[in-house]
């Protein structure tokens, strides 16, 4: 058996108000943990670690909302290419966990810097750190905490390591660049025709979160609905929204409403892509950013709720125009679905 190398990641999260104490951390997976408690973040706190840190990133990591860390051994060794490799990937899993958290509720939880620390086997200590800045608003441009509770935390655990694990796996076509450069900085390219319709949307949900502008998140949210509920460029508007609907809602009013609320998004998002003046108020903008933040948020949910509809949504177009036409008259998805 080859000698163990002993690491720890930790990285503070801001805008997320816990409301119980959490001790030495809930699980989010395997020996992912999330806690509250100052007194987990002042013993990790070694002199070591002060010394690489220096005194204003040690006040970031305690001043934190909360710590999401990571304690286990490896086989790997850690040289320094590999160890910023794996920090950048941890730091992403922990992007992917505030998009859980997002799919329980809004929030603007987020995270700058990142530390992972190394004891390999000949004794020599090592601290590395990256920067994946996650600057993520509410749906009304906000930026106040969020109160979550232990439940809802275990919601995010849930939907962390089932439907978002699915959503979130890289795929080779993502990267298509000769260019060599550090883990995490390469060039992507999410429009491929390999790369899962989810994945691509999840892309865009992450633009929305990032955007302070009220009519460029409107603009990317109707860019995500469009890479989940289109198949062509004719009838852009009115087959989105009809779409939307019919997954949505079963009652035809409550279906009609909401065809109509999507088609006053996009009104929006045209004049925001085509640099026209939006003629509306501040307030009614924020509204309407809020609500399709939430039909966003419905949409996802509903496709993680059974396997074989998360895999109609990655089937390809003539099936997919296929599902949709047999919803609109109540009939079941086809069978047989192909994937791209």
């Amino acid at each position: 058996m080859k000698p163990l190398t002993k690491y720890r990641y930790l990285v503070g999260l801001m805008q997320i108000d816990l409301q119980e104490p959490l001790g030495k951390g809930d699980q989010i997976a395997n020996e992912f943990r999330i806690t509250n408690d100052k007194a987990v973040v002042q013993k990790f706190l070694s002199r070591n670690l002060m010394e690489a840190l220096g005194g204003l990133e040690t006040m970031a990591l305690l001043n934190a909302d909360a710590l999401v860390y990571e304690e286990a051994t490896t086989e790997e060794n850690l040289d320094a290419t590999t160890a910023l490799a794996e920090l950048t990937g941890m730091l992403e899993r922990t992007g992917v966990f505030t998009t859980a958290l997002w799919m329980v509720k809004d929030n603007a939880a987020n995270f700058e810097l990142g530390f992972l620390e190394i004891w390999p086997p000949d004794g020599q200590y090592r601290a590395h750190s990256n920067f994946l800045a996650m600057t993520v608003r509410k749906a009304d441009g906000s930026k106040d905490k969020s109160r979550f509770s232990r439940s809802e935390l275990r919601e995010a655990r849930q939907l962390f390591t089932g439907l978002l694990q699915l959503m979130a796996q890289d795929t080779p076509e993502e990267i298509k660049t000769q260019v060599k450069l550090p883990a995490g900085q390469q060039p992507i390219m999410t429009s491929h025709a390999k790369v899962p319709r989810v994945r691509r949307a999840l892309y865009f949900l992450e633009s929305a979160r990032s955007f302070r502008d009220m009519g460029l998140k409107i603009a990317m949210y109707c860019s995500l609905f469009e890479t989940l509920f289109s198949t062509d460029a004719s009838e852009i508007t009115h087959k989105i929204a009809h779409r939307i609907a019919v997954f949505l809602e079963q009652e035809t009013d409550k279906r009609c409403e909401l065809y109509t609320r999507i088609k006053k998004a996009y009104g929006i998002r045209s004049k925001v892509v085509h640099g026209d003046e939006v003629k509306q108020d501040a307030k009614t903008i924020q509204s309407i950013s809020v609500d399709v933040d939430e039909i966003a948020r419905r949409i996802f949910l509903k496709l993680g709720s059974s396997e074989e509809l998360f895999n109609q949504f990655q089937a390809n177009k003539s099936e997919l125009d296929d599902y949709f036409l047999k919803e609109s008259f109540g009939g079941a998805p086809a069978p047989n679905i192909k994937t791209n």
